[in-house]
């Protein structure tokens, strides 16, 4: 649709030349066909990342809520900001995951009060559009984060323990970020 209107628009406005001069003028479309290009390639990386059906909305049941919304269900922890920003310290004995979006505002995560049971592994998604998230965790866990990034920054700031064992705690960070930071703090 917005290619259509986009080649159109200068047929449309011949008749009226003096409404949007710029627009009617030779050459329109070979000079600015890139940006129709750059608004395509936007909405489609918005979509990738927050599209329907991903695992953590068909294993926890998720509701579509308000645009600033915390649920935590059986181990996992769901949280959207959208034009805002927010700072949590989550208490759970049995952290199990969760997912994360962030899109034109900033997150602050603190994770150091939450316990993965039986040493084992707790994964989080993030997805970060336009804005910056903090996560704090213990110091004590083993972190592997595996992001894929557009125009971003990653900065983990935590201390390194070299004296860590194998029986750590892990916490796996997947993630996407377009224009945004994310940074990891112990």
């Amino acid at each position: 649709m917005a290619g259509a209107l986009f080649f159109w628009t200068p047929i449309f406005l011949k008749t009226d030349p003096d409404l949007i001069p710029c627009v009617v003028s030779q050459g329109f479309i070979n000079h600015y066909w890139y940006l129709l290009l750059i608004f395509i390639a936007i909405v489609i990386i918005i979509q990738q990342i927050f599209s329907k059906g991903n695992r953590w909305e068909e294993k926890c049941k998720w509701k579509k809520g308000e645009s600033n919304t915390y649920d935590y269900k059986d181990g996992f922890i769901k949280s959207e900001i959208v034009f805002s920003s927010t700072e949590r310290i989550y208490l759970c004995d049995n952290f199990k995951g969760g997912k994360f979006d962030t899109v034109f505002g900033s997150q602050e995560i603190d994770l150091r009060k939450c316990e993965i049971p039986n040493h084992d592994k707790a994964i989080i998604d993030i997805s970060v559009v336009f804005g910056s998230v903090k996560i704090w965790v213990p110091a004590e866990w083993t972190v592997q984060i595996n992001t894929e990034s557009v125009f971003s920054g990653l900065d983990d700031k935590r201390l390194q323990n070299p004296s860590q064992s194998g029986e750590n705690d892990m916490l796996i960070i997947n993630g996407k970020c377009v224009f945004s930071n994310l940074e990891i703090r112990s």
